[in-house]
């Protein structure tokens, strides 16, 4: 076996073939729901100052960026 960097399309089909997978072994229900999330934290003026952006989605969350 020889481990090595793969490509975009190999990410691709990797991530398609885990997903049908999944789908076959567990309720509709749960993949089914997912969110997208975003959460802002703002100083006195009201500006921005940070957040966080995430998804939800088979029971966890997924940050994406902090």
């Amino acid at each position: 076996m020889k481990i090595q960097t793969g490509t975009k399309e190999d990410r691709t089909f990797i991530r398609e073939q885990l997903i049908a997978f999944n789908r076959q072994h567990v309720p509709k229900a749960l993949y089914e729901q997912s969110e997208e999330l975003c959460f802002t934290t703002s100083n006195e003026k009201g500006e921005c100052i940070g957040g966080i952006t995430a998804s939800y989605g088979w029971q966890h969350i997924h940050v994406q960026f902090l």
